[in-house]
């Protein structure tokens, strides 16, 4: 993983980033990854967790309309 500092310039539709400094953050990365982390699985992680039921599974009602 890599930090950069600098300048965003725009103009239009064209976007240039103009990095002054780069920091490498791998050592930082590997020591998140070596200590114990516990995370609640989140709703993404159904498939994987199991999950539980999801409110925007619920049927769709539409009552109906009588243009006639």
């Amino acid at each position: 993983m890599i930090g950069m500092r600098g300048r965003l310039q725009k103009e239009g539709e064209v976007i240039h980033i103009i990095c002054d400094r780069i920091v490498d953050h791998d050592a930082m990365l590997r020591s998140i990854a070596q200590g114990e982390v516990s995370i609640a699985p989140g709703r993404g992680d159904g498939a994987r967790n199991g999950g539980g039921p999801d409110s925007r599974d619920a049927p769709l009602r539409i009552r109906s309309h009588d243009f006639h």
